[in-house]
């Protein structure tokens, strides 16, 4: 006995003969505003899109139309090579399903549109079409600027800038519309990883991420990932090539200098969350330009709970003490508050920034001690590591810190959606060029690096030589220019 489609897109894939994969099942049961798909290679993306689409626009047509003005929906790539197969494939469903009189597909695809009119009880059709699809090139910003259309769908959207995307989505929202994101991961356009990274974790009634690997398309592999064809290429491709573009799963940039050791899967987690009536410790990075950082911690079982941030831009002390007053955390930090940089007991024509921690109304003092990159880069690092038995870092963030994770690379950096991590200066050629990283993107990292040291201590005695390729000319055994270890 056969079931008949109990919803409107089950009745239409069963028109355009769609019979999905498990993994994109699973995307099409969301009905979130804003998805973002990491894709393998040959994961079906691009049929996903063009179904997901099949799914949404009959209820928009029930919600929003209005009898008069179609609904519009955009197509965007990089270039407009990018949504050929998402074109070809919606205007063969609405071929399947409406019948070649109905639907006009333009000859070009830059630009290109799908129209579709209904056909009236007396044969004629509408003077407008009801539904117009559009093709959208990236590198014309202009065009993306214009009209807010219903829906849009960004294809390979890895390959396309961060300022696409803020476009898109300001677009989609202007009309209560929706966006969905699906691509393969780039390097040369870390954003998109890294997003999918923060969304995996989120829990936003109006946004996720899913992954749709290679392996789960069982329509060109059936079996999997043990499939031969897949195993060949597997075989013949680096750890990082199959993390990334077959298994859709984010690889932090190069030249990070925590990116073996930091994991958000491992080190961020919404458990990292503010204990009420639980001692507050702050750690203090002043700033002005670049940022001003003040981590909030808990610390429990010798396990630092970094679980809020103050994290500005062009704002003095007194600034930021007013922000961190309004903190629900705030009554919970003791008068002797954590760490801050040995720096905030100078004078540079200006009180010195610990006074104006300690003369404001409810004074808090810090301990203030000069830490050496290398040690304290080293302590860090022994606190991400994993415990061999827990299995537990002895550091975990939560999702919404974002300043400092930006530092980790794991998202953008807050105030200009630029991917700009914590680096060590390189090479072209990937060796160290420099002793020291790059004393940039580093705030938060260096706030929390004082608190770990002035509660914890160092980890041992170290060198702070550290050997260079370009000085000694040969391999560095620098362990920040090891081949990068890939969590799978």
């Amino acid at each position: 006995m056969t079931t008949e489609p109990q919803t409107a897109e089950q009745l239409l894939y069963q028109q355009v003969e769609h019979t999905p994969t498990e993994a994109q099942a699973a995307i099409h049961e969301s009905w979130k505003e804003t998805l973002l798909v990491t894709g393998g290679e040959q994961a079906g993306k691009s049929v996903l899109t063009s179904k997901e689409f099949l799914k949404r626009w009959p209820y928009d047509l029930e919600e929003k139309y209005d009898g008069e003005e179609p609904l519009l929906y955009w197509l965007v790539g990089a270039d407009y090579n990018a949504v050929k197969k998402e074109f070809d494939y919606i205007a063969t469903d609405f071929y399947k399903i409406f019948g070649l009189a109905n639907v006009e597909v333009s000859k070009r695809l830059d630009p290109g549109h799908i129209s579709f009119w209904p056909v009236n009880d007396d044969g004629t059709r509408p003077l407008k079409p009801t539904i117009i699809i559009e093709t959208k090139s990236a590198k014309e910003e202009a065009k993306l600027r214009a009209d807010a259309p219903n829906g849009i769908m960004m294809c390979e959207a890895g390959a396309c800038s961060y300022e696409t995307y803020e476009r898109c989505f300001a677009r989609s929202r202007y009309s209560d519309g929706w966006l969905l994101m699906t691509g393969t991961l780039e390097d040369s356009q870390p954003w998109y990883g890294q997003l999918a990274q923060a969304w995996y974790l989120s829990d936003e009634p109006d946004r996720e991420a899913f992954r749709l690997d290679t392996g789960s398309n069982t329509y060109l592999f059936p079996d999997g990932w043990d499939d031969p064809n897949l195993r060949s290429v597997m075989s013949n491709n680096s750890d990082r090539y199959i993390t990334q573009r077959l298994k859709g799963v984010p690889v932090p940039p190069k030249g990070l200098v925590f990116g073996q050791d930091f994991s958000v899967a491992t080190h961020v987690t919404t458990n990292a969350a503010y204990a009420r009536g639980q001692r507050v410790w702050l750690a203090v990075d002043p700033g002005y330009a670049g940022a001003y950082a003040v981590m909030a911690c808990h610390i429990f079982n010798d396990q630092l709970i970094v679980f809020d941030e103050v994290y500005e831009q062009n704002l003095v002390t007194s600034q930021i003490i007013d922000i961190c007053k309004q903190k629900d955390w705030w009554p919970d930090v003791h008068p002797h508050a954590g760490a801050i940089d040995v720096a905030a007991k100078q004078h540079q024509a200006l009180s010195p920034v610990a006074e104006v921690w300690a003369d404001s109304e409810t004074g808090k003092t810090f301990t203030a001690e000069h830490v050496d990159i290398h040690p304290g880069t080293e302590r860090l690092r022994s606190f991400l590591k994993p415990h061999p038995l827990t299995r537990q870092p002895k550091i975990v963030f939560n999702p919404g810190c974002k300043g400092v994770l930006s530092e980790f690379g794991v998202t953008v950096n807050p105030f200009d959606n630029v991917i700009r991590p914590y680096r060590w200066q390189q090479a072209s050629d990937g060796s160290l060029v420099s002793p020291t990283p790059i004393d940039k993107y580093n705030h938060a990292i260096k706030a929390l690096t004082y608190l770990i040291v002035a509660k914890f201590g160092y980890a041992s005695p170290v060198s702070s030589k550290v050997k260079v390729t370009r000085w000694r000319k040969r391999r560095s055994k620098h362990p920040s220019l090891v081949g990068e270890k890939v969590r799978l």
